[in-house]
């Protein structure tokens, strides 16, 4: 993957998280993900963890990007 072709499906990902579409993100993380998250309660090991979180919370994060 070229270096453009990346920063083009990073900035597709981010985009789609803060539009509520987590999917992509998550679809991208690896397996043995550790987030760690603004909250104290936020340290999640795991994919499957961090998308059992995920379904439980909705937010509305919209966020604008500039064209790469």
């Amino acid at each position: 993957m070229t270096t453009q072709a990346l920063l083009q499906l990073s900035a597709d990902i981010i985009t789609r998280y803060y539009n509520n579409e987590i999917e992509p993100f998550l679809a991208a993380c690896h397996p043995d993900v550790l987030w760690i998250g603004p909250a104290n309660t936020q340290i999640i090991r795991t994919r499957e963890q961090l998308i059992a979180t995920v379904a439980e919370e909705h937010h509305n994060l919209p966020l604008a990007m500039p064209d790469l």
